[in-house]
């Protein structure tokens, strides 16, 4: 008997122990006294009933120390009476949260009681302060305080929850009860009477503060904890028991003091949970602390915890347990699976916090098997997939509910993997066609032939347009400074230096291959590949200083060359001139260019003109000794030819400087010529491969450039010619004076 009694007992506190423990006691449902019989209990109800049914109001002489909620039915009534009046060992727990008359007082007689009727609360406050600072202290008035401000304080966290609360009192039966401030503006009925009660013209019960309301529910503790050690109370209870049912023994009584304190830490426990399920964290965290801060021991609330919390931890396993059958199935859900434990047991693990019961072995274990389960799953959606991006999130939550330094290891070590393979998978989308392209490059460029000058541009080309914007893309996505960026430079240094030492080795082009170190080195990252960088361009600086220092050097030559030739045509021709104009002078006969034009001899009484017109159409040519046809003996010597005078061949030889002047600045417009036109091949070369590629941006900028170069090819092209045609009609003068 004494164990049904501990365990009813146990299971029943714990029951009532919720925010409503005193809108559902039975005494203010009924508006009983706790004096009152079970006789007077079932005549109350079965007053009601009639009532009920001839439908008229019930109209009693009882008034309730408090407002009833205006939910409350006849069939709530009857719970009341039938299963926790009936029940003695119900009906003690039930007194225990109600107001009890002064010792040795009836109801009518005790003032405290007469206050709280007329709703004077603060009356019967006062009172009971009285009376519990008398000698000896009355322990009677501690369990109203008692129960008086943790009845203030709960009321208030409701009117607090439902944002308000009206305090109506019915014009018709007299009824007195409370709505919730959000259903003021519905049809409003009286819960004993049926009828319709006018909508408040006042405001609602404000909220106290949480200052307020923190004072009440310390007050509540200290008169709870002060009951608790308090041997007259539990001595009076005992006796009350005994006068309810002689079979209520002192185990029953000693029971309910050790269930007592985490009954009510319980209900702090509950709101807590409520608030944090709601999403209302700070709520919850001030019932976590009004907890924590009670009179009673960190047993009790350790227990209270433990009690509150059980369902939530079962309910956090079976979830668990089911996210891993769902992700075993079918590994490809492990990710939403995971992430859908992860939300529906976050609120919970949340309270688990909040209440700190992470420490306690269930909600240790529960928090473990989450994490765990979560961990599961995601380990099987990344083995059937390459989506790691994905999992980064979800594993660093999952490592911040894990609680076993074990699991939390393990946690750990697979979230490096995760970053890991989700790095590498960056790799492959953003930088992978970096390194692709290249690789081709580089592939291509060991392919080039020694003598296989010219197919290094285009690789070039083929860099700077199709690799640097994926470059620029990279940096712009993932910050310069990003491992990402740094990698993929260092692969285009590379290719680049390639590039480079091509142009180098294969086109011998210094200027450019060191253009294209340079910006090798500005792309590269590593500090151990920069120094080979700097070696190369130095090695690339000196050979473009050594380049062009053979270039002039080529150029002193060729200029030397040209005039060392002019200089000894020069020489020749005038040797030649000399030479003819002795024999002119000294002989009987004359060579002729026209003889050997035409092959004939002339008699000497040919006209002197016939030598102009057998020179027409000769370009430029110098005569020599042998290259004439000797006249016969008979034959006179042209009389128009006589021996030149010194004017005449003073005047030959200015024509003779300005012959050889002709020719130098020839030589110079010929050498000018063929850079514009290999420059011009240089331009055609580039413009078809833009042509080839599509690009309209670099192919019309080139075309300006080429157009003007071509201008000025014709220009020096055309004073070329005209110069050619001054040093023919020179030459053609000088010869018309020789002979």
């Amino acid at each position: 008997m004494v164990a049904r009694q501990n365990e009813d007992t146990a299971s029943y506190l714990q029951k009532v122990s919720t925010p409503n423990l005193y809108i559902n006691n039975a005494f203010r449902a009924t508006k009983l006294d706790v004096t009152a019989t079970l006789r007077e209990a079932k005549k109350l109800i079965k007053e009601k009933e009639q009532c009920h049914k001839l439908g008229i109001p019930f109209k009693s002489e009882r008034q309730s120390y408090f407002p009833v909620s205006a939910s409350l039915s006849v069939d709530d009534i009857r719970i009341a009476v039938d299963q926790k009046l009936s029940d003695p060992f119900c009906r003690i727990i039930e007194e225990l949260f109600w107001f009890w008359p002064g010792p040795n007082k009836g109801i009518a007689d005790d003032e405290a009681l007469r206050y709280l009727r007329a709703l004077d609360i603060d009356g019967a406050k006062k009172e009971w302060l009285a009376s519990a600072c008398s000698w000896p202290e009355d322990s009677v008035a501690l369990h109203n305080l008692a129960v008086l401000h943790h009845l203030q304080a709960l009321e208030a966290e409701q009117s607090k929850k439902l944002g308000g609360c009206f305090n109506l009192r019915c014009e018709n039966c007299g009824e007195y009860f409370w709505i919730a401030a959000k259903n003021s503006n519905l049809v409003i009925v009286c819960p004993n009477c049926r009828g319709q009660v006018p909508a408040p013209s006042t405001s609602p019960n404000g909220d106290l503060g949480d200052d307020s309301l923190s004072g009440l529910w310390e007050d509540a503790y200290i008169y709870w904890s002060r009951v608790w050690m308090n041997a007259y109370f539990w001595a009076e209870l005992s006796l009350r028991a005994r006068s309810i049912d002689e079979n209520i023994g002192k185990d029953f009584i000693d029971n309910i003091r050790q269930e007592l304190p985490e009954a009510l830490l319980t209900i702090n426990a509950r709101l807590a949970i409520d608030y944090c399920t709601e999403g209302n964290i700070s709520e919850a965290t001030r019932h976590a602390q009004i907890l924590r801060s009670s009179n009673f021991s960190e047993k009790h609330q350790s227990s209270a915890i433990r009690y509150s919390t059980s369902a939530l931890i079962d309910q956090v396993h079976q979830q668990a347990k089911l996210a891993e059958e769902k992700a075993n199935a079918n590994p490809e859900s492990g990710l939403q699976e995971a992430i859908n434990l992860l939300n529906q047991t976050r609120p919970n693990i949340k309270c688990f916090e909040i209440l700190n019961c992470n420490s306690m072995s269930l909600g240790f274990a529960a928090c473990d098997a989450v994490a765990e389960t979560a961990l599961g799953a995601l380990i099987s959606y990344g083995n059937v997939t390459t989506d790691s991006n994905s999992l980064i999130a979800p594993a660093k939550e999952i490592l911040e509910i894990a609680k076993s330094s074990s699991i939390k290891e393990r946690i750990s070590n697979n979230l490096a993997i995760i970053v890991s393979n989700a790095h590498q998978n960056i790799i492959n989308e953003q930088i992978k066609p970096v390194t692709t392209i290249c690789e081709s490059i580089s592939k291509a460029i060991r392919s080039i032939g020694q003598n296989e000058k010219g197919r290094v541009l285009p690789l070039y080309w083929k860099f700077k347009n199709e690799v640097l914007p994926r470059l620029e893309e990279i940096k712009a996505r993932f910050g310069q400074e990003s491992e990402e960026y740094k990698y993929a430079s260092n692969v285009c240094a590379y290719c680049m230096r390639e590039i480079s030492v091509a142009f180098h080795n294969i086109d011998q082009d210094m200027e450019v291959a060191l253009e294209s170190i340079k910006w090798a080195k500005s792309l590269c990252t590593d500090p151990k590949v920069q120094e080979i960088l700097l070696k190369d361009i130095r090695i690339c600086e000196q050979d473009a200083a050594a380049h062009r220092e053979i270039r002039k050097r080529k150029l002193r030559a060729r200029y030397k060359f040209w005039a060392w030739v002019v200089g000894i045509g020069g020489l020749i021709l005038f040797s030649v001139i000399k030479d003819c104009v002795d024999k002119n002078s000294s002989s009987s006969n004359v060579y002729s260019p026209s003889a050997v034009a035409s092959s004939t001899n002339f008699s000497s009484n040919l006209p002197s003109d016939a030598i102009g017109t057998s020179r027409d159409g000769w370009t430029y040519s110098l005569p020599n000794q042998n290259s004439g046809t000797r006249t016969s003996g008979s034959e006179s010597p042209n009389p128009s030819l006589g021996v030149p005078n010194s004017s005449v061949s003073s005047e030959r030889e200015a024509l003779l400087q300005e012959i050889n002047d002709g020719r130098l600045r020839v030589k110079q417009l010929e050498s000018q010529l063929e850079d514009i036109t290999n420059s011009l091949e240089n331009y055609k070369r580039q413009l078809d491969y833009y042509k080839t590629l599509g690009d309209a941006d670099n192919y019309n900028r080139l075309v300006p450039l080429y157009n003007d170069l071509l201008r000025n090819g014709k220009d020096v092209y055309a004073e070329y010619s005209n110069l050619l045609v001054e040093v023919n009609a020179k030459i053609d003068r000088y010869n018309r004076n020789l002979y």
